[in-house]
C-alpha cells in the first residue's frame, strides 16, 4: 500500500538500493503502532497494493518471501515489511554510505533478483 517500506532484512532491501549511484542504507527504529497483519498476495482480488493503511491501525506488517510474496509455506525463506504513514514514526540511528564494488559479494550470494522488476513496480 501507501507509505514508507522498512524491512528487518537488509539483503531482502539489495534490488531498491543496490544499482542507486550513492548505495545507501538508513538503520532505523520505528514505532508501527497497532500494526495490521497483512496476508493479502499483492495481485490478488483483496490486495492492499497502492491503497491507505487500514483504519484503526498505524502500520502494515506482512512477511514475505526473498520475491516479496506473502508467505504461504513454512518452508519459504523469510523476509518482512513494514509500511508507515507518518515520519514522526522514524528515528534514524545511522545511515551506511555503501561502496558500490563492496556490495558485489553480497549481490551474488543474495537469493534475490536485483533485476526484479515486478518488484520494483510494486512498491512504486
Amino acid at each position: 500500500g501507501k507509505g514508507i517500506y522498512f524491512s528487518t532484512n537488509a539483503l531482502y532491501c539489495l534490488p531498491y538500493f543496490a544499482n542507486a549511484k550513492n548505495p545507501t542504507l538508513m538503520v532505523c527504529l520505528i514505532l508501527p503502532g497497532n500494526p495490521y497483519p497483512v496476508t493479502e498476495h499483492y495481485t490478488g482480488p483483496d490486495s492492499l497494493c497502492g491503497s491507505p493503511l487500514v483504519s484503526g491501525y498505524q502500520s502494515h506488517y506482512v512477511v514475505v518471501t526473498a520475491g516479496g510474496h506473502p508467505v504461504r509455506d513454512q518452508n519459504d525463506t523469510n523476509c518482512d515489511e513494514i509500511v508507515i504513514t507518518q515520519e514522526a514514526q522514524v528515528i534514524t540511528i545511522f545511515v551506511a554510505y555503501i561502496n558500490k564494488q563492496k556490495l558485489s559479494p553480497f549481490i551474488k550470494t543474495s537469493s534475490i533478483n536485483l533485476n526484479n522488476d515486478a518488484m520494483l513496480k510494486r512498491s512504486r
